[in-house]
């Protein structure tokens, strides 16, 4: 799965550059099953979020799929989201699912940081810091809404 993904193969394709997105997930305390998908753009520091009412690739890759039917053409998605760095969450488990749109075609490429290094996506995890600051860990989600 990490096979031309790693953060070493980022790093080459993208060094010096801010044309990615970084995407995470902030987790509910135990007893919910909510969770906040992330993303974080550095050039402009945008940071949109989704709440999801389970944690799983399935409910990522509907995002994916949301996302791209409100940007329309694919093209639209691809450009906002060239490149994603994220950590290695069950939630990103399967990388070609949110990689390519439902009629085949390549819309993202996704790139993994190494194991137990979240600071390699730092920009988003100084925002988190922030949004802990509202959403303390131990907070659920359950009374959340979109």
């Amino acid at each position: 799965m990490f096979v031309s993904r790693t953060y070493t193969d980022f790093r080459t394709s993208h060094s010096n550059k801010l044309d990615f997105v970084e995407m995470d997930t902030v987790k509910s305390a135990r007893g919910s099953n909510k969770c906040i998908l992330t993303f974080y753009f550095p050039k402009t520091e945008l940071f949109p979020a989704h709440l999801l009412f389970r944690c799983t690739p399935g409910t990522v890759r509907a995002v994916f799929d949301c996302l791209q039917t409100k940007l329309g053409r694919s093209f639209d998605f691809f450009c906002l989201f060239l490149v994603i760095l994220t950590d290695r969450g069950a939630e990103f488990g399967n990388p070609y699912a949110l990689e390519m749109a439902s009629d085949g075609t390549a819309r993202t490429s996704i790139y993994y940081c190494d194991p137990m290094r979240s600071n390699l996506k730092g920009g988003i995890e100084n925002v988190h810091t922030m949004l802990r600051m509202i959403l303390p860990k131990g907070a659920v989600f359950d009374t959340l809404t979109q």
